[in-house]
């Protein structure tokens, strides 16, 4: 993180139609430490079954999604602001995330997991032209 100012906000997530969950994953927040002009930093999805999914400059995307490339900012009542404090208190839970190799596992390729740790997830195109602006957009 660097030390210039951020923001950080929370986004609440009802059914995602960008990129479908199984509905066994449930609902989930999405929440990002954005630069002050709301490109995120870092971002990590908390799903209601437990399942953490997280990104950041070190973890761009894979098959179950990316670090929005669109600016974020406040859009009541599904994206809030929150504070930095919020942030990092979900960020904890980073190292659970089943998206990332375990760093106990040097030798595991990018981007892996053994299958019975991820769930089973649609096929994603990780095409531009499936990256589209995020609800309420800033500007």
């Amino acid at each position: 993180m660097s030390t210039a100012t951020t923001r950080c906000f929370r986004r609440a997530i009802e059914n995602d139609d960008i990129l479908p969950r199984p509905s066994s994953w449930g609902r989930s927040a999405i929440y990002y430490e954005t630069t002050e002009e709301g490109f995120a930093i870092r971002q990590i999805q908390l799903f209601q079954s437990g399942i953490v999914l997280a990104y950041d400059g070190e973890h761009h995307y894979d098959d179950y999604g990316w670090l929005d490339g669109n600016p974020i900012c406040s859009d009541p009542p599904v994206t809030v602001a929150i504070s930095s404090k919020d942030f990092q208190r979900a960020w904890t839970r980073h190292d659970e995330a089943q998206n990332h190799p375990k760093a106990a596992e040097p030798d595991a390729p990018p981007n892996s997991r053994p299958a019975q740790q991820l769930p089973t997830s649609p096929e994603v195109q990780s095409s531009d032209s499936q990256r589209t602006p995020s609800v309420g957009g800033c500007g």
